[in-house]
C-alpha cells in the first residue's frame, strides 16, 4: 500500500497493440483507476502498472482471469504496494524448475495470491529450489499450510510458514524436510540425502 491509501499493481504478458488506454478501461471495472502505464525494457515482454484509489477490490483483481486484448495478463501487486502490507506468506521448495505462473495457479486454489517470488542465485544466475507465496488473506496461508504439500508439474512442493531468517535466506537446512529434523532418521527424509548409515541436509 502507498502512503496514501493507494494500491499499485503489476501487470505482464501484455500484448503489443494493447495501449494504455486499453489497460486504463479494462480496470474501470474494479474502481477508480488513478493511472495506468505500459512499459517495455530491452526485448523483454511488456508490462505494466495499475494504480487504483483504494484497495476494495483487491481480492477480485488477483482472482480474476484478465483478457487484454484477446490475450490473458497475469496481475500482482507491485513490490511497493508489497512492502509492509502485513500480508501472508509461505515458503515453499523443490520449486527450481517451475514458473512462477504455474506456482502462482496452483497455490489459487487456496485463495488469492498477491505474489510469487523465486529468488536466484546471485553467483550463478540460477533459480535457487525454494520460493514464497504471498496470500491475500490469512485464511488462504492456513489452508495451505494445513495441507502441507501440492504436485506441481509432477513436483512435490512442500510448503510451510515463511518465518523471517527463512525470508532473507538463512533458513534452517532441516526447514527443507517437510516433517523436520525430529524424525528424519527413520523416515529418510525429503530433501537430505543419505551418507553411510544416516541421513543428511541435502542443502
Amino acid at each position: 500500500w502507498e502512503a496514501d491509501g493507494t494500491i499499485r499493481y503489476f501487470v505482464s504478458g501484455i500484448p503489443e497493440q494493447a495501449t494504455n488506454e486499453d489497460l486504463f478501461q479494462h480496470f474501470l471495472q474494479y474502481g477508480k483507476v488513478l493511472d495506468a502505464m505500459i512499459t517495455q525494457k530491452g526485448g523483454t515482454s511488456r508490462f505494466g502498472y495499475i494504480k487504483m484509489a483504494d484497495d476494495s477490490t483487491r481480492n477480485s483483481m488477483l482472482a480474476d482471469t484478465h483478457q487484454l486484448c484477446g490475450r490473458t495478463v497475469t496481475v500482482l501487486l507491485s513490490k511497493e504496494s508489497l512492502i509492509g502490507s502485513g500480508l501472508k506468506k509461505a515458503h515453499i521448495d523443490n520449486c527450481a524448475e517451475i514458473s512462477a505462473e504455474a506456482l502462482r495457479d496452483a497455490f489459487t486454489r487456496f485463495g488469492p495470491v498477491l505474489d510469487v517470488h523465486t529468488p536466484k542465485d546471485h553467483q550463478t544466475g540460477e533459480r535457487r529450489r525454494f520460493g514464497f507465496i504471498t496470500f491475500g488473506t490469512d485464511e488462504a496461508l492456513q489452508a495451505a499450510i494445513s495441507v502441507g504439500m501440492i504436485t506441481v508439474e509432477s513436483n512435490e512442493i512442500p510448503i510451510r510458514a515463511a518465518t523471517q531468517n527463512s525470508d532473507k535466506g538463512k533458513s534452517d537446512p532441516w526447514a527443507w524436510c517437510p516433517w523436520g529434523k525430529s524424525d528424519w532418521a527413520s523416515r529418510g527424509p525429503y530433501g537430505c540425502v543419505g551418507k553411510g548409515d544416516v541421513w543428511v541436509p541435502s542443502g
